[in-house]
């Protein structure tokens, strides 16, 4: 069994989140959320999980990479600048080389955290924030 499962990684990566504050209400996978209108808050999920041998034979170890995502979400009234704003705050919760233990004992490094474009729903702006992490097993 993989020391660096799925679920060792989303729960690291939702922990570390969850003590992220003044950005509104924080929503995780496995939580049950309903947004409000008017109401900030950020979502996080794991976007991708890539296990990939480093060798031959059965025993050879594994490179586990891939990404967590947060979404900033803010109501578009407030405008860019303050989505920005969270979307930065986001990214130093998460600075290259941070390691996150797991449960499982095992240790992932993060390789960069980056804002992405704005995207526009009704009343909502969202801003990503992806995060790319690394770990061997």
């Amino acid at each position: 069994m993989s020391v660096i499962s799925h679920g060792a990684v989303r729960t690291a990566f939702n922990a570390s989140l969850q003590t992220f504050t003044d950005g509104g209400d924080v929503n995780v996978t496995g939580t049950d959320y309903t947004p409000q209108a008017g109401r900030p808050y950020i979502t996080g999920s794991l976007t991708s999980y890539i296990r990939t041998p480093v060798g031959y034979g059965l025993s050879a170890p594994h490179d586990v990479r891939g990404t967590y995502q947060v979404s900033v979400n803010r109501p578009a009234i407030e405008g860019l600048d303050t989505a920005d704003s969270v979307a930065k705050r986001v990214e130093a919760l998460f600075p290259r080389g941070l390691s996150l233990a797991l449960a499982t004992g095992a240790v992932l490094t993060v390789m960069s955290a980056s804002e992405r474009p704005e995207m526009t729903s009704g009343d909502w702006l969202t801003v990503p924030v992806v995060i790319e992490w690394y770990g061997t097993e």
